[in-house]
């Protein structure tokens, strides 16, 4: 039995996308016959220096009280510590100064090391030094440090591209778990629910949920068979923004808003709704990476509203969720207008669809990942 340490900032307090990945991941990793163990951001009780997650350990990765950012000691504690020798290191958007240690390190001891590498990040919002400089330290990584690797775990097919030299595994998001949905499907046809969950990001650079509340205002005052309901956000928040002020407004009886709430409140708003709805402007962000939301989706038997980025379009159809080409307010509107103009029965059978079939279910992954491993290189 190989043996894997999975090290990254995976905050596991506030069960962030990372977070959500990597238990995944090494749920997956475990049933392929590895052994993991998983180095992360936690808050241990005193005195101890793990946590337990859906049965996995998790160990604190600054259990040495020092920035994981810059130093790797207690990757180190955990190599010489371990009893069964560590085959490979697998670091997810590791911070690139303790990225280029780790890689010297991972060399000097013959341990193999694959980035795991889900994002691309620019300049998000007004232009700092401190900025610019995490911006240089990121191309640093994603174009000399990670093609110090010959292997690669990546999200999405334009970082494949990117990295067509190396040895990877195209991994967006993967369970192995098979959920059942017993209750049956309802919906009321005098009001469809849509939920946005998350946070857009400043200006909204991260998801255009501009677009979504402009959509829903145009169908106004002819539809009103719908809510929207936005987690992430409290309605003061967005009345607060100039140039959807009037559209929120518009809104006001079709619109409820939650501000930010705990995890497993928030799962409660996602499944008592009918669809999951986002948009994203196009670009080497959004193509990098691979929607957290589309795999929840799945999880929660949902369909999802969105526009083509990434690899999305492999995974959703016409069969089983709404899938428009580009992030504006005419193409949404348009989409919505048929959902909330469709029959309840072909709603629901698009839901089905979605339960039916889950596109990360990890039969999907099993036979690229045994070959990429077997495939690794030093």
């Amino acid at each position: 039995m190989n043996t894997i340490i999975y090290v990254g900032g995976f905050n596991f307090d506030k069960t962030n996308a990372s977070s959500v990945r990597v238990i995944e991941n090494v749920r997956f990793f475990q049933n392929l016959n590895f052994d993991v163990k998983i180095l992360g951001k936690i808050s241990p009780k005193e005195n101890e220096n793990s946590i337990f997650i859906k049965g996995l350990e998790v160990f604190d990765i600054e259990e040495s009280k020092k920035s994981f950012a810059n130093d790797i000691t207690t990757i180190k504690s955990k190599v010489e510590s371990s009893v069964n020798k560590i085959d490979y290191i697998i670091a997810y958007n590791y911070p690139p100064i303790a990225f280029n240690k780790l890689i010297k390190y991972c060399n000097s001891n013959g341990i193999i090391l694959i980035p795991d590498i889900t994002e691309w990040y620019g300049i998000d919002g007004k232009f700092t030094l401190l900025k610019a400089f995490r911006f240089i330290l990121n191309e640093w990584r994603m174009l000399i440090l990670n093609k110090k690797c010959p292997n690669k775990i990546i999200a999405s097919s334009y970082l494949q591209k990117f990295y067509n030299k190396s040895n990877n595994l195209r991994l967006p998001f993967v369970t192995i778990d098979k959920f059942h949905f017993e209750n049956e499907i309802t919906i009321d046809e005098n009001n469809l629910i849509f939920v946005y969950a998350g946070s857009p990001g400043e200006n909204f650079s991260k998801d255009r949920l501009d677009i979504v509340i402009k959509a829903f205002s145009n169908l106004k005052p002819q539809f009103n068979n719908f809510t929207l309901k936005i987690v992430g956000l409290c309605k003061n928040e967005l009345l607060k923004i100039d140039f959807i002020r009037n559209d929120i407004i518009k809104l006001e009886d079709n619109l409820i808003c939650y501000g930010r709430v705990s995890n497993s409140h928030c799962i409660d708003i996602i499944k008592d709704s009918n669809l999951i709805v986002f948009a994203r402007d196009v670009n080497r962000v959004s193509s990098s990476g691979y929607p957290t939301k589309v795999f929840e989706a799945f999880k929660y038997g949902l369909p999802i509203l969105t526009n083509k980025t990434s690899d999305i379009h492999w995974h959703l159809n016409k069969s089983n969720g709404f899938l428009v080409n580009n992030p504006n307010v005419s193409e949404f509107s348009k989409c919505i207008k048929e959902i909330l103009c469709m029959e309840i029965e072909n709603l629901k059978g698009i839901i089905n669809k979605c339960r039916d079939k889950n596109p990360f279910y990890y039969k999907e992954y099993k036979q690229d990942t045994i070959r990429f491993f077997k495939k690794v290189t030093r």
